[in-house]
Formats: C-alpha cells, structure tokens, sequence
C-alpha cells in the first residue's frame, strides 16, 4: 500500500469515528472532521474534503449557527454524483433536505429526503437509511401527514433495534410519540415519551433527554394542564446545551403560550421577546411565524389592537409564503412522482399530467401577459425606461400597469397576494379594478383611486353570508405624472416611490396598509404632490427583490442595499440598469430559491 493510500484510509476511519460521534459527542465530532479536513487538503484528497466538510455542516445546522449552508453542501453533494459515491450522495441529499425542511421549501425536502433512501436501500445501508427515514418522516409531519411519519418512525425504530442503536431507539420513540401527539393519540404518545425518556436516562443522553422533556411539554399543553407543560418546558431549558437555540426558541414559545392562558402577560411577554430574537436570528419561517401569532394574542389581550393586527399581518405574510394552496400541491405531486418512479407506465402517465397541467398554465400566462401594458406604449410617453419582470412561477403575483389619458400617465407596480396561480388570479382582479375606476369612471386623484380599488377588490373576495372576507388584496406604488405641469401626484399601498435627483435619494413613503385584504376600519389612503424636475428618475417595485434571501449570510437583501444599488446605478441608460438590476439579483440570491415574484420599473422624466 502506498503511502498516500495509508493516509487516506487514516482520514477515512477517523472521518468515520468523527460520524459516529455526531449524536453523543459533537465536540469530539467536530474536532475530528476539523482535522481531517485539514489533512485531506494537504492531500488532496476531494473525497476526504466533502466528508469532512458535510459533518462539520451539519453540526453547525444542528446548533443553529448563521452559515450559508445550502452552497456548500450543494458543492459536496455536486462532487459525490460526479465521482458516483452513494454514502456521499446519500448523506448529502439528507443534508440538503433538513436545510430545505427549515428554509420551508417542504416539496425540495421531500424530494431530497426520497432520493436519499433509494439511494441509501440501493447500497444497503442501513444507518443511512434510518437517516434519510428520519428526515423524510419529519417532512410528513410538517406536511401533517401524520400516518406516512409514523410509519416512517416505526421502520427507523426497527432498523435501530436490529443495528442494537440504543441512541437512535431513543430519537425514534420521541419522534412516534410527537407524531401520534400531533395525531391526537395522546395516550401512546406518552407511552414513547416515556419510553424515550426512560431509555435516554439510562445511556446518559445529555443531547436527547431536552427533546423528550420538550415532547412532554407539547402533550401536556396539547391536554390544557398548562403548569404541567410549563414545568417540562424548564426542565427541557435547564438541561439544554448552551448552543441549542432552536430547541431554547421552542421552549419560550411554548411557555409563553402557557403564560397567555393563565393570563400571566408580563412573563409571557418576556418569553416571547427571546423567542423573537432567537427565531429572527436562525431565520426559522414556521417558528417566526408563530411567534408573531402570540403576540399578536397578547396585545389584542391588552387591547392594543392595531398593534395586534399589524403582528398578525406579519404572521399571515409568512405562513403564506410557506403553507398556501400552490405549496400544497406542489408537494403532493411530489409524492406522486416518488411513487410512480417503479412503474414506467405509470411515470409517463404522470408525465402526461403534467404536461397537460403547464400547458394549462402556460395558457394562463399568455392571458395575463395580455393586461401587461407593452412596453412600446410606455416609451411613447417615456423613451426612458425600463421593466424588469421576473415572476418567481410561470405566471404572478406581481404586474404593472400603465395608462396615457390627456396630459396625465398614469403608472404602478402591484404586489398581489401569494404567487404562482394564485397571485395570478389575484392580479386579474386588482387590475381589472384599477382599468375601472381610472379608465372607464375617469377618476384622476390618486388617493380616491386606492379607496375606490380597495372597495371593488373587497367586494369581489367578500364571502357570501360569511362573517370575514377573504385575505387578499394587494400593495401598490401609484404616480399620475403630468409632464406639462412638472407634477406628480403619488399614492401607496405599503409600497413606496423612489426619486433620485442630482444624485440624491428621495424616499415618498406608502401609507401602511394594503388594498383589500383584512379589513380597516379607516379605508381612506393619503396623496402626495411632488414637483418633478428633467433628470429625475423614478422607481417603483414590489417587495420580491429586497426580501430575497441570498448573500454570504443567506439573509434579505432589505431595503438599503437596494436603494444604494439603484444610486449607484442611476445615471447609467435604462437598459442598463435594467441589466445591473438583474445581475445583481443573480448574484445576490446565487444558489438560493427566488422565494417571490420581481417587478422594478425605472422611469426617467
């Protein structure tokens, strides 16, 4: 055996000492993927790299540390299907599923986890296999298929049993003992609680034993005995790690939740504000969201209710994002696809659906492109100008509309509510309102058009006999420019105009409220009158390209750096802006999922 072969197996078996530690000690785990990264760089060794590297990635996952995991596992996994390596393939489609599990991109997950099992059963491996189980289980659940999780619990507890994992035995029983609790069985869920609990103190599971005290919190809270709850939520606290945040963030919002039915609002508050911190910090969608739900609970306790809408606003805009109808159904068919993959019959009978649906859809595109204004009719009025439109589906949320009557232009950028086919039939509506209200009732005041479009838009998703309506609606920058006048008047809908004039930014702002949507009991909208002068250019957009989430942090772009960007561009021609715009979002979301809808439309007066 040649040296470098010697080395190379060294790597290999203290990689494997290291994974084999990643459950009952991380720090030794940690410490020895550390030093075989570092040999295997000094040898070259790729193989060695990405191992060493996919363990060190999924610690940190684990601990809830702020990396940018998704690029460099992606580079591993990259390399294993390039040299065919399936314990590599596996354990990276593993990695990438609990990355997309909490980013709330359910159907990569399921899609990840799936192809990690084939893979894991085509080499026969076992622990891999319990792995990939584990994780395609958790996004059953989130997806609230209770019965495929549990099912895929029972198969991982048996695989631990016959491999003699008294470890895994443990993790499985918490896992089938949540599932059943979400299923509403709460008497077999205490029963593998128990189990788990029993068997974690035994072995000394410092790392498992807060998970089973949390498990029991969730049950005893799920049966109204909130001190009973409370009291395991502490005990799960008390003998967390001090690098376990997320499990830290479950906690305070589940004692909080607690402390709001008890009617304890200072101490619930205060759970609740580092829940807040702790959810904004490791970007968890789903747990943000039910944060922001609680409060808004406590302060409509409180009575403080516009606070109270404006964090359920908040909330809604999130679980929209990750549990809307279009998500749903996405993921369905990604079952379908996994279990039609046997049959070829069946696989091209399901292409055939499919086609059939995108046809269908395409379809729906070329209508909605037919309320787009063109672009020749603007640039009559404007021959400088651009429209950057980049739907984050085949059709959108978002549109832009235009209309030239006298000496006034009118233009807008809409966001509507979700994307995809959704949105889309939400814009149909929206835009139909405002040809309405501004062409054929010939109404020019900015802000009675909001009004009046926000009224029309309610009466369109009003439930028939229904005590709410439907929460859809859209945000909206509006301008009617009168170019002889050097005037423009502006209204919005959470979404504001930019100016840049003699290389200075000027921020109109929107009024903070959408149209349609959750009611308001003020339906009135605010207008500006602003003298535009030659040079000036001015932007409107919606909210998809400063919410992207991208950059060495994988955190929003935000609105700042969105600005900066468009003074650091704005003298160039508007073709070009439009090409840094779109460049610069490419860059900025690099391997990340575009997670909405784009539109930003520049205009030079």
């Amino acid at each position: 055996m040649t040296e470098e072969k010697v080395i190379e197996k060294e790597i290999n078996q203290r990689l494997q000492e290291a994974w084999q530690n990643r459950y009952t000690n991380r720090k030794k785990s940690l410490e020895l993927a550390a030093q075989s990264l570092e040999k295997s760089k000094e040898q070259a060794y790729f193989k060695g790299i990405c191992f060493s590297k996919l363990n060190i990635l999924l610690l940190e996952f684990w601990q809830g540390e702020d990396h940018n995991f998704l690029q460099e596992v992606l580079e591993c996994h990259n390399f294993f299907q390039a040299s065919k390596d399936q314990l590599g393939l596996t354990r990276s489609k593993n990695i990438l599923a609990l990355i997309y599990d909490q980013y709330g991109q359910y159907e990569k997950a399921l899609h990840y986890a799936s192809k990690a099992v084939n893979i894991a059963k085509e080499a026969n491996y076992k622990s891999a296999i319990a792995d990939a189980l584990t994780t395609l289980g958790q996004v059953y659940s989130r997806i609230r298929e209770y019965p495929s999780a549990i099912e895929c619990f029972k198969l991982v507890l048996g695989i631990r049993n016959e491999e003699k994992d008294d470890l895994g035995k443990a993790s499985a029983y918490n896992l089938l003992g949540r599932n059943h609790l979400l299923n509403k069985d709460f008497s077999t869920s205490e029963e593998y609680y128990h189990k788990s609990l029993e068997l974690r103190n035994n072995i000394g599971d410092i790392n498992g034993l807060p998970w089973t005290y949390l498990g029991l919190a969730s049950l005893f809270e799920s049966q109204g005995e909130a001190e009973k709850s409370i009291t395991y939520y502490k005990e799960a606290i008390k003998s967390a790690n001090t690098n376990d945040s997320r499990l830290k963030l479950l906690c305070h919002l589940g004692i909080a939740k607690n402390q709001l039915k008890t009617h304890e609002s200072s101490e619930a508050e205060k759970n609740l504000e580092l829940a807040l911190k702790i959810s904004q910090e490791l970007n968890v969608k789903s747990l943000h969201a039910e944060v922001l739900e609680q409060l808004s609970i406590l302060e409509e306790n409180r009575n403080n209710y516009q606070q109270s809408l404006n964090y359920l606003k908040q909330f809604h805009q999130i679980r929209e994002s990750i549990l809307n109808s279009e998500t749903a159904n996405q993921l369905k068919q990604q079952q379908i696809a996994m279990a039609v993959e046997q049959a070829e019959k069946e696989a091209l009978l399901f292409k055939e659906k499919n086609k059939e649906i995108r046809s269908s859809i395409e379809y729906a595109k070329m209508l909605q492109e037919t309320i787009l204004c063109s672009p020749e009719i603007i640039a009559q009025e404007f021959p400088e100008h651009f429209i950057l439109f980049q739907p984050k589906d085949i059709v959108s949320g978002d549109f832009y509309w235009f209309h030239s009557k006298k000496d006034i232009n009118f233009i807008a950028v809409a966001d509507c509510t979700g994307h995809g086919v959704p949105g889309a039939m939400v814009s149909m509506v929206c835009n139909n309102a405002l040809n309405k209200i501004i062409i054929e009732d010939d109404e020019n005041d900015t802000a009675k058009i909001l009004e009046k479009v926000s009224s029309g838009v309610r009466s369109v998703f009003k439930k028939e006999g229904a005590k709410s309506e439907a929460n859809d609606g859209m945000d909206i920058a509006l301008c009617a420019i009168n170019k002889e006048r050097n005037k423009l008047l502006f209204s919005g809908a959470n979404r504001p105009l930019v100016i840049i004039r003699k290389g200075e930014v000027i921020d109109v702002d929107a009024d903070r409220k959408s149209i349609g949507g959750v009611s308001y009991d003020d339906n009135t909208f605010s207008k500006k009158e602003i003298k535009v002068e030659t040079g000036d250019v001015l932007y409107l957009f919606s909210d998809g390209y400063i919410d992207q989430f991208g950059g060495e942090s994988g955190k929003k772009l935000k609105s700042k750096p969105f600005k900066e960007l468009l003074l650091s561009i704005h003298a160039l021609s508007m073709n070009t802006q439009k090409e840094k715009l779109a460049e610069a979002f490419e860059k900025w979301k690099g391997n990340l999922e575009q997670i909405d809808d784009v539109c930003v439309i520049g205009v030079k007066i």
